[in-house]
């Protein structure tokens, strides 16, 4: 433990469904865990939220907490998604933590006492408790706010740069989290409108820096169409680095090869494997990292727009970036 009794060990930065998966195997080591989380998004039933009661995102933030969750009625209750009517699509999860920062009159404390109803194995914390969007300017000149408003903007202009619609402070706990960290792991998940809108977050590089602990890039396996389009390797990293202001130390890239079927599937959605172009690079740690999931069994856990993703082997993940500590 730190001075101020904040824990040491792995902190994670990211978003959704990519920070989830690594969550879920890094609460089968020894090793403490806290995730950051970005609240940018604005789509789902959080987007529903966010304009009725000017919140951040809850979403993401409820995701990674069923991750590291104990309770487990808790963490099916928290995970519980209405398929009925105009409930359809709506996450019962979000609605409490809603409630939560109504009845507590804040955002972060809201998420520290869900922690304390899920009995989480480790910490969950927002990026910030300020209610912001990610905006883009493109090479056209114009300039796009929200998330899914850039995912799916036509024509599909160059993104030039990212950057936050009002000013968000780092939450002060998360900041402190930081700076205690052994470990700080950025990703994977949605390269510009999850990872650099978190990492725009004021205080939230310095706080990393200040750290002085090794940083860690997992490297997406896909590239997003409308944010990543022809991305390679070093293309990623060198757009981390753009809004971290700082070299990483270390870049988890995977080496399997996509199943064919798996891999034609996602080249209809102009999705591609990122190429490794970092032949000569020294931080580059390389190991087959795929999950090895068939369609069906990631359709079983598609977004309600049915959209679903490749992911890391949450197991394998955890046990190299476990072996990066300082003292391992």
């Amino acid at each position: 433990m730190t001075p101020d009794s904040t824990p040491a060990g792995i902190v994670t930065l990211g978003t959704g469904s990519g920070q989830r998966r690594l969550l879920e195997g890094l609460r089968t080591r020894p090793t403490h865990v806290t995730a950051i989380v970005g609240v940018t998004d604005n789509g789902g039933s959080s987007a529903r939220i966010r304009q009725a009661m000017e919140l951040p995102q809850p979403g993401d933030t409820r995701n990674c907490l069923g991750a590291l969750a104990e309770n487990d009625l808790m963490r099916k209750l928290f995970d519980y998604r209405f398929d009925e009517g105009d409930l359809e699509g709506m996450n019962l999860g979000n609605y409490i933590i809603a409630a939560l920062a109504r009845i507590e009159g804040d955002f972060g404390i809201a998420i520290e006492r869900a922690n304390e109803l899920l009995a989480t194995r480790g910490r969950v914390l927002p990026a910030t408790t300020t209610s912001t969007h990610v905006c883009a300017d493109l090479s056209t000149g114009t300039k796009i706010v929200g998330e899914w408003e850039i995912i799916r903007r036509s024509p599909r202009a160059r993104i030039l740069r990212i950057f936050l619609e009002h000013s968000a402070p780092v939450y002060p706990p998360s900041a402190a989290a930081i700076r205690a960290a052994e470990l700080v792991v950025i990703g994977p998940g949605s390269l510009r409108t999850g990872i650099a809108s978190l990492l725009l977050c004021r205080g939230m590089s310095a706080a990393i820096h200040e750290s002085g602990a090794p940083v860690v890039y997992v490297c997406n396996l896909m590239t997003q169409p409308g944010q990543t389009d022809g991305f390679t390797a070093r293309d990623h990293v060198r757009e981390i680095e753009r809004y971290l202001g700082f070299p990483v130390d270390h870049v988890i890239l995977n080496t399997a090869p996509i199943p064919t079927e798996l891999r034609s599937h996602f080249e209809r959605l102009e999705s591609e494997p990122v190429v490794d172009d970092l032949e000569s690079d020294v931080r580059a740690i390389r190991g087959d990292y795929l999950q090895p999931d068939s369609i069906d069994s990631l359709q079983r856990h598609a977004r309600p727009d049915n959209v679903f993703f490749l992911y890391h082997d949450p197991l394998k993940l955890a046990a190299v970036l476990e072996s990066l500590l300082p003292h391992a």
